[in-house]
């Protein structure tokens, strides 16, 4: 068993902190390793800490070769979850709360990995009972007990009204269900309807009218967000007015993907714009191959190459070309003979997006 202790790097007692941490894993028998953020400026506040931890979890695993990160989240961190997302104004998916397991949910860093949360179930007070049982050790975090984070206000709110908790939990098991099949019928309207060659979607519209619109809506934000490369799911209102266009035989740009419509089919691919910059630098705009090591290109494309000296890069369209130093500069498309090795992470995006329809 592997133990991947993460210091945040936030407070002067932090590497002490890890250290012990470290220290009770390594008497459990795991084989530890201790990976200590960095922060090029001010850190942003919890979701960036949040979203740099998992980030690093990410990394450790496909370093080790692991399938699965094992997460600690309890019941009560489930309650706490679907509290601050209610106070923040989520939609009902987000009622939903977290999963028992499910894909990593930042991208592209978390591609092909799940989540487990083998104590989701548990209460974090029975866990503590258990362990003092036990005679064994753990860590309180002092950043439990500070009152500016939204999680320590919702956490003492839940302590005064317990009854509320029970009531959140069921909530999130409700949404829950209800996300599964609204994710099924958009999977299955996915054989129907849509055809991936590349980084492009093809997408027979007229092969998913039948559906309820939410299905609808839900299936275009996801052929939105896996054409694009985006980590954040496409809002569905925005999804809804693309829809709309499409019916209407509109082509047009939605959520950083060109939607052209043709033949009565509406095909998505990456809009050039989005790719080549509107205020980005163009040094963003190529990435450079290290051999051996897989990287991956505007959230979209993973590739490989076997020597030294290959670039990725957009050409004048937004498409992808390979370029190697000694070569001449139009460089090499995708799958052509020499090439680095790539890959289109479009479908494995899809199916990150959907995960509910196959638990």
């Amino acid at each position: 068993m592997h133990a991947v202790i993460v210091d945040h790097a936030l407070r002067a007692e932090s590497q002490q902190i890890a250290a012990s941490a470290a220290h009770i894993a390594a008497q459990h028998g795991a084989q530890v390793e201790i990976v200590r953020l960095s922060w090029a400026g001010p850190p942003k506040g919890q979701a960036a800490w949040r979203r740099a931890r998992l980030a690093a979890l990410c990394a450790a695993a496909r370093r080790l070769g692991a399938a699965e990160i094992a997460l600690g989240h309890t019941a009560d961190d489930q309650a706490e979850t679907v509290a601050m997302r209610l106070a923040a104004g989520t939609g009902w998916r987000g009622l939903a709360g977290m999963a028992a397991r499910a894909p990593a949910p930042i991208w592209p860093e978390g591609r092909g990995l799940l989540l487990h949360r083998p104590l989701l179930a548990a209460r974090r007070a029975d866990l503590r009972t258990k362990l003092r049982g036990l005679g064994a050790q753990w860590l309180e975090d002092p950043a439990n007990a500070n009152s500016r984070f939204a999680r320590v206000r919702a956490r003492a709110k839940l302590a005064q009204t317990p009854a509320l908790r029970a009531h959140l939990l069921a909530i999130a098991g409700l949404a829950a269900r209800a996300a599964k099949a609204v994710d099924s019928a958009v999977h299955a309207a996915l054989d129907q309807a849509v055809d991936i060659q590349g980084g492009l979607l093809t997408f027979a519209w007229q092969n998913a009218l039948a559906q309820p619109l939410p299905v609808q809506h839900r299936l275009m934000a996801c052929l939105l967000t896996a054409a694009s490369g985006r980590e954040v799911l496409c809002g569905e209102v925005v999804a809804a007015r693309s829809l709309q266009r499409v019916i209407l035989g509109e082509s047009h740009s939605a959520a950083g993907v060109r939607v052209h419509c043709r033949h009565g089919d509406a095909v998505l691919a990456r809009d050039p714009g989005a790719v080549r910059g509107r205020g980005r630098n163009p040094q963003e705009l190529s990435a450079a191959l290290s051999a051996g090591r897989v990287q991956v290109w505007d959230n979209r494309l993973e590739c490989k190459a076997l020597q030294p000296g290959w670039t990725v890069a957009p050409d004048k369209g937004g498409r992808p070309i390979l370029i190697h130093a000694e070569m001449a500069p139009l460089g090499l498309e995708i799958g052509d003979a020499g090439a680095p090795w790539a890959h289109w992470l479009v479908s494995t995006r899809l199916q990150a997006l959907l995960w509910r329809a196959g638990k």
